[in-house]
């Protein structure tokens, strides 16, 4: 479609002239391949740690994962005229958005939208699609986490008067668990990729894929075989894994355990040709068709 050569440029050098000159391509060359059609999956991860407040933003992260799903979907759809030419790039863009939590149990994970061909147009309806989803499952989540609490203290009382009653002769059965188990950070994180891969298999044939994991970054993997067989499989189905981060740099005085693991992410988007944001860029009206092409 084009090429753009290394700065500084030719004095006469501009997209109509472009195709005088004679190029070289070496190993430090950057080969962009575009698609006519996208398909991307958007995984919201609304784990216990994205419900803490960043006390350097003074937000929720739950609010913020919808701020940078919003910014982040501006960017891809937006048109943008392609370096070195004039055309302007106007994929078919098919989006499917989950929302994960750690519960298992019925209504724990919504799949918000599924297979939404966005464009600017809807953009707006699509996230008000997003926002109401969101509120019926956060609704859906207090209740369970409501439950689960009494449960635990109910399990915390019962087991203090366990020593009292070892010699009595009735004695009554005791749940060591409660009765909605909930996944770990690490197999919870490995579950959600698989989903979104799963979600990828639904979407248009013959287009490029990509996950995008809007997290606070708090993920782990069970170990490293794990991580090996989840990248293999990312990179049998040529499928870039993306991070979006939302939460601040760590900091002494956020909640206990609550470290972003930002090695990890920056290691799987890297090995499989995705890419790792710390933030979500903002659009500049001022600059129109112009937008980073991360993601």
């Amino acid at each position: 479609v084009s090429v753009v050569p290394c700065e500084p440029f030719p004095n006469d050098w501009d997209w109509d002239t472009g195709h005088l000159y004679t190029y070289q391509v070496n190993s430090q060359s950057m080969v962009t391949f575009l698609s006519q059609q996208y398909r991307f999956v958007y995984l919201l991860d609304f784990s216990p740690s994205a419900a803490s407040t960043d006390i350097k933003k003074g937000t929720v992260l739950l609010d913020q994962q919808v701020k940078a799903l919003r910014r982040s979907l501006e960017g891809v759809i937006r048109p943008f005229y392609v370096p070195g030419s004039q055309l302007l790039f106007k994929p078919d863009i098919y989006v499917t958005v989950i929302a994960w939590t750690p519960f298992l149990c019925s209504g724990a994970q919504a799949v918000l939208h599924q297979g939404w061909r966005l464009t600017p147009l809807n953009l707006d309806l699509f996230m008000k699609g997003v926002v109401s989803g969101l509120s019926r499952l956060e609704e859906h989540i207090s209740r369970i986490a409501a439950f689960v609490i009494d449960e635990l203290e109910t399990i915390k009382i019962q087991q203090e008067r366990i020593m009292g009653a070892l010699f009595e002769e009735s004695m009554t059965s005791v749940p060591l668990v409660p009765s909605i188990p909930m996944a770990a950070p690490d197999t919870g994180f490995v579950n959600m990729i698989q989903t979104g891969m799963l979600a990828l298999q639904l979407l248009p044939e013959h287009s490029s894929g990509g996950l995008i994991v809007i997290t606070d970054g708090v993920i782990n993997i069970p170990d490293i075989n794990t991580l090996d067989t989840l990248l293999n499989h990312l990179r049998t189905k040529t499928t870039c894994l993306s991070f979006l981060q939302v939460s601040s740099s760590y900091h002494p005085h956020t909640g206990l355990g609550y470290c972003p693991n930002n090695e990890l992410m920056e290691f799987m988007s890297l090995a499989t040709s995705g890419a790792y944001l710390p933030r979500a860029p903002e659009i500049e009206p001022s600059e129109p068709y112009l937008y980073e092409m991360n993601i």
